[in-house]
């Protein structure tokens, strides 16, 4: 792939309505795990292994939030790389604060 090329994503069996029914049932079943300050993880967690079959660590998933969290921020103060066409940001609008991992997942 050339490095203008846009990657074109398959989405797995669900839809994004499925993702979006699935996700809320995780956070009503238990707000505490799924909705808290490293619910992100848990919630990716619990979708590969539930959905995909794939079971991976949960310091995995908080890497992998932690590092889209960094892509979001460097493309929001960087237009000049945002291609964003789907997800384009409103860079008027004020962000919520970015919250920092629990410190046992940068060990």
């Amino acid at each position: 792939m050339s490095k203008n090329e846009k990657p074109k994503l398959i989405l797995d069996k669900f839809t994004h309505k499925q993702i979006n029914e699935w996700v809320l049932e995780k956070l009503e079943s238990n707000p505490t795990l799924y909705g808290g300050d490293i619910g992100n993880p848990f919630v990716m967690q619990s979708y590969t292994l539930e959905i995909q079959g794939i079971d991976l660590p949960l310091e995995f998933f908080s890497s992998l939030s932690s590092v889209s969290r960094k892509r979001n921020l460097i493309l929001k103060d960087r237009e000049d790389l945002d291609f964003r066409e789907l997800y384009a940001i409103d860079r008027e609008k004020e962000d919520n604060q970015v919250t920092k991992p629990f410190p046992e997942f940068l060990e």
